[in-house]
């Protein structure tokens, strides 16, 4: 969609370019003007567009980096339930192993008890059999009184046998019910626990769930704005291009003068300041950082100073643009013009005559401008000269 736009306002712009080419002759230099100020303003509103879109994307750089950090702290948090539910696991899976040879062994108890219960009765019952009367019948039997004792210890020892059988088997199996009990009441602790630690990393995967969301969207936002700035630089671009175009038109405007040229000698354009601070020719632009011809040179002067004109001749612009500021241009008659660039205010307007020493602006530092400063042109049949070259020395003061 975006490259479909920019396609869109490239043809825009070609077609404009075409159409503004076809009509130059038809229209005025003030037409071109005005539609190069409606440009200007076009590119200044998506200027603040980018501004904005680059203050927004910061801020919402720096709210992501926060949700990021907590996100991963969030993340930390599922790993170290996940490690706490995984212990416990090990620990009730122990449980339940130990609880399962515990009733394994209760069984074994309950099958001995039995066991022994048959013993005994099966000894009662032959002891029985052999003897009608059972052990009363054995004691009178008895031959002699050591005789009935021997008998006697004989019954004693085999009941205390049996009542110590039936004892030791019952306190086991007892043994062993506490112990099932106690593992019963520990693996149901620790299954509680492990129920909470369920329900804490549910909410918290939920937290997780929420704030990659925000994340996500956050992201989107970001992508959206520089989709935005990516935009507007390329509309920024295509206007300058339509900009550039209105300019070569103007210029080829001045470049076709009317009158002739008298020859007077020109006078310094700030009066009282005849440093130049940048020469005519090739150098890294301050703004841009690109080399490029300095079609002028530049004459540093405290805010408010008189700039004054050169020669005497009609104004044919006086207007502002992006690059130049508040300028003027001053046609001298004979292909010879005259540009005053970066003016805090401005004192002519269009179709003005002066002559030269007249005020018509003050210095400034408007458009593309690093410190207050008058960038001075001037310009033979529309194509830049060194403006040194109408001087006697490289800084004259005005004469």
């Amino acid at each position: 969609m975006k490259k479909i736009l920019i396609m869109m306002i490239s043809a825009i712009v070609t077609l404009t370019t075409l159409f503004s080419t076809m009509e130059a002759g038809a229209k005025t230099e003030s037409e071109l003007k005005g539609e190069q100020k409606n440009i200007e303003s076009s590119i200044e509103e998506k200027k603040k567009n980018i501004d904005a879109a680059k203050q927004e994307l910061s801020e919402t750089e720096g709210k992501r980096k926060e949700l990021e950090v907590e996100l991963a702290n969030l993340n930390e948090q599922v790993n170290k339930l996940k490690s706490n539910i995984n212990t416990i696991q090990a620990e009730v899976n122990k449980i339940l192993e130990q609880s399962q040879k515990t009733k394994d062994e209760i069984e074994k108890a309950e099958l001995k008890i039995e066991e022994n219960y048959k013993l005994i009765g099966d000894v009662m019952k032959i002891s029985y059999e052999q003897q009608a009367g059972g052990y009363l019948q054995l004691l009178l039997e008895a031959s002699s009184f050591p005789n009935f004792i021997r008998r006697l210890e004989m019954i004693t020892s085999i009941t205390k046998q049996n009542d110590k059988i039936i004892k030791d088997t019952t306190e086991l199996q007892i043994e062993l019910e506490e112990k099932e009990k106690q593992l019963d009441e520990e693996r149901t602790v620790m299954e509680e626990k492990q129920d909470i630690l369920f329900e804490e990393k549910a909410k918290v995967d939920e937290l997780v769930i929420d704030q990659q969301a925000k994340v996500d969207e956050l992201i989107a936002i970001q992508n959206s704005l520089k989709e935005e700035i990516e935009l507007n630089n390329e509309q920024i671009a295509a206007l300058e291009k339509e900009s550039k175009n209105i300019e070569n038109q103007i210029n080829n405007l001045t470049a076709g003068s009317t009158g002739s040229y008298e020859g007077r000698a020109f006078g310094w354009p700030v009066p009282g300041y005849s440093t130049i601070s940048s020469y005519f020719g090739y150098r890294i632009h301050p703004i841009t950082g690109v080399s490029k011809l300095h079609a002028g040179i530049d004459i540093p002067a405290p805010a408010g100073v008189t700039v004054a004109a050169a020669n005497s001749g009609t104004v044919i612009v006086a207007t502002y643009s992006e690059s130049y500021g508040n300028y003027v241009i001053i046609d001298h008659g004979g292909g010879l013009t005259t540009l005053y660039a970066h003016n805090t205010s401005l004192s002519v307007s269009a179709g003005q005559t002066v002559k030269k020493g007249d005020k018509i602006a003050a210095v400034g530092t408007t458009g593309y401008s690093t410190g207050n400063h008058l960038h001075f042109e001037v310009r033979k049949n529309g194509t830049p000269v060194d403006p040194c070259l109408l001087y006697t020395s490289p800084s004259p003061r005005d004469a």
